[in-house]
């Protein structure tokens, strides 16, 4: 029972990492969120206005 309860976890956390490594941001697929294009730190408080 052990051994099973330890893999299952080393399990998950594998996979968890592994999805989490193949996101795609929006801005990577071509879609732009509001209004201003990112400033130099890619920041909310780093545009002009």
């Amino acid at each position: 029972m052990k051994k099973f309860l330890i893999q299952s976890i080393l399990t998950l956390l594998i996979i968890n990492n592994w999805a989490q490594s193949q996101k795609i941001r929006p801005r990577e697929m071509g879609l732009e969120i509001g209004l201003f294009q990112p400033g130099q730190w890619n920041a909310i408080t780093d545009v002009h206005g």
